[in-house]
């Protein structure tokens, strides 16, 4: 009986060893080992999305480090790095907002959160945007509208309270990269009506002379335009705008800018100059070969792109309005906007 358990035993273990290396036995341990594997690579493959997920996520609003400018008003000996490390930018909901959690909430004080358009390199000359940041629980946050996903959003936040102020440093933000997938609002060609401070304009001051900038009651439309003063003696005074963009009028087909201009009394005339790459080695300028002629009564002035000399659109980003006669005169300029294929109010 010993033995025949023992022959037995060592069938059995013999039938064992045959089956494990049967093809269906391999190829059940392959199968085995295979879908260990591919968990493996699939456990590594999220951890891989997930680090450049992340990277993404950073590079899409994140400080930036090359050379800025900040707009003329802005004293730069008030920029703080401290303080300001939880600003930053997020899409919800198909909208992109801003956030900053001071580390010291001071709810009485007055948040804005300014913001330009266009690449980081074009620093010399940025069209500002300012947007009034509403407290909600122990952070400050501003919905930003965005008209192209595709162009960065150059940012950064001025808080004044007890008549203190402090500047962040500049951050930049992609739309497209932060999972914006569509404009937040459509095109609108008009670009200012002087209904609110006149940012984006400034006077070129001659020597010994101030730069100050007025709105005046007398408006084309709504309830105020822009007034540029000639003083007794002076021949000529110079309004500048940033609020022509290169990538606004590539991207929307413009053709050309559309203004209004009058003087409060007497005459006067007007010369319109466009600047590509301003204040860069690179600056072209072009100016229309017609003057306007102006008296005390509103008049539609039409500048096509396509007559101005020597002009690449994508790179125009200065604009301004010389006003010529004899000080004392006032000029006055509203409705400024753009043209091209669609429908404008003429009158």
């Amino acid at each position: 009986m010993g033995e025949e358990k023992k022959v037995e035993a060592e069938a059995a273990a013999n039938r064992r060893t045959a089956d494990c290396s049967s093809p269906l036995a391999f190829s059940v341990r392959r199968c085995t080992l295979q879908s260990v594997n591919y968990a493996i690579l699939v456990l590594l493959g999220c951890l891989f999305f997930e680090t450049v997920h992340a990277t993404d996520q950073k590079d899409s609003d994140a400080w930036l480090t090359n050379k800025v400018s900040f707009p003329r008003d802005i004293d730069t000996r008030l920029v703080r790095p401290a303080d300001f490390e939880s600003l930053h930018a997020q899409e919800i909901s198909g909208r992109l907002l801003f956030f900053w959690e001071p580390k010291h909430l001071d709810t009485n004080a007055n948040v804005s959160i300014l913001t330009s358009v266009g690449p980081a390199d074009h620093h010399a000359v940025r069209d500002w945007r300012e947007y009034r940041m509403n407290l909600s629980g122990a952070r400050w946050q501003a919905r930003v509208p965005v008209d192209d996903i595709d162009i960065p959003i150059i940012y950064f936040v001025r808080t004044v309270y007890q008549g203190v102020t402090n500047v962040s440093p500049m951050r930049i933000c992609h739309p497209r990269a932060m999972g914006l997938e569509a404009p937040t609002r459509p095109f609108w060609p008009f670009l200012e009506g002087f209904e609110q401070d006149p940012r984006g304009w400034s006077l070129i001051p001659q020597p010994g002379e101030s730069e100050v900038l007025q709105k005046d009651g007398i408006a084309k439309s709504g309830y105020s335009s822009l007034r540029i003063s000639l003083p007794v003696g002076k021949h000529s005074a110079t309004v500048a705008t940033t609020r022509v963009q290169g990538w606004q009028i590539q991207q929307n087909q413009a053709t050309g800018i559309r203004l209004w201009l009058r003087t409060k009394s007497g005459t006067g005339r007007a010369r319109f100059t466009l600047y590509e790459n301003a204040f860069t080695t690179n600056q072209v300028v072009a100016v229309y070969p017609v003057e306007s002629e102006l008296n005390d009564q509103w008049h539609l002035v039409d500048l096509r792109f396509e007559v101005f000399p020597k002009l690449s659109l994508g790179a125009i980003d200065w604009f301004t309005v010389e006003f010529i006669g004899t000080g004392p005169t006032e000029f006055l300029i509203d409705d400024l906007q753009f043209i091209g294929p669609w429908k404008t109010e003429t009158e």
